[in-house]
């Protein structure tokens, strides 16, 4: 595979590696960190991003075990990838950021936030748990379904996952869209042992107690069909963060900036447009 030009290369702390690009206009707004759920690289960002871009400089990334990054190192916890994240903002000098994150993303989101509110003008959690424990009741209709996706040879495993968070209605309606992603999931595969290691992070991820009465400015985004993410992580989330609003986006599965990116992208500017 050619790589991008438009790409590069952080050197962290540990000699861990985070490959990034950023795109859009630096100074016309805050800057947009994004933060990847669990499958796929940056590159399915897609249309979200070009959205985001027009608007707003914005930095994308592969998270360690990720893409070209390096490999994720064994006990990486939520935490430990948010520290990765704010040094990629701290090498690229940028003061204060919207920090965006989706799923896993938005559970590494939640952290930067709480180790360093004073890099965090704006929060955007969509699809993000609180904890495990706040996992909805439609997950236990799913869960033989994603333990066997896991299992999948090679990069079978990744695309079964990624398939397993989008929305049958999705599914049925845009049959050549669903192609499209699973053909750029499997053009670079998340190795199954990095994968794993960021399924066991997200499964210890608790960040409740330490979000609670965070004063950061937060926009809650939740699809309406969502299998994991449902009420209870909702109420938490609203309980715990004074200075959260929540939107809904109908007939729309987990993975938001799949299903609906421009809906998305247009929710967040919105928010970051409010006073």
């Amino acid at each position: 595979m050619t790589r991008d030009p438009d790409l590069h290369t952080a050197t962290l702390s540990d000699g861990g590696r985070l490959c990034y690009r950023v795109v859009g206009r630096p100074g016309a707004g805050l800057p947009i960190l994004l933060n990847r759920p669990l499958g796929g690289t940056m590159r399915l960002w897609g249309d979200l991003l070009g959205e985001l871009a027009r608007e707003h400089q914005v930095i994308a990334f592969d998270p360690r075990g990720v893409g070209d990054s390096s490999a994720l190192p064994l006990l990486h916890s939520t935490r430990d990838m948010a520290g990765d994240a704010l040094q990629l903002l701290q090498q690229l000098r940028i003061e204060r950021a919207c920090i965006f994150g989706i799923s896993l993303g938005g559970m590494v989101a939640s952290w930067l936030a709480i180790d360093a509110p004073e890099r965090v003008e704006r929060l955007v959690l969509a699809s993000t748990l609180p904890e495990p424990s706040a996992l909805s009741h439609r997950f236990k209709r799913h869960i033989w379904k994603f333990a066997s996706s896991a299992t999948r040879p090679g990069a079978e495993a990744e695309v079964a996952l990624v398939n397993e968070v989008l929305s049958p209605h999705f599914r049925h309606a845009h049959p050549e869209r669903v192609r499209e992603i699973e053909a750029q999931v499997r053009a670079q595969p998340t190795r199954k042992r990095d994968l794993l290691l960021m399924l066991m992070a997200a499964a210890c991820h608790s960040a409740e107690s330490r979000l609670r009465g965070l004063p950061v400015r937060t926009l809650l985004l939740f699809g309406q069909l969502d299998p994991l993410v449902g009420k209870t992580a909702r109420q938490e989330l609203m309980r715990d963060l004074p200075s959260a609003t929540l939107e809904m986006l109908e007939l729309t599965g987990h993975d938001l900036s799949l299903e609906r990116p421009h809906e998305l992208a247009a929710s967040i500017l919105r928010f970051l447009k409010s006073t």
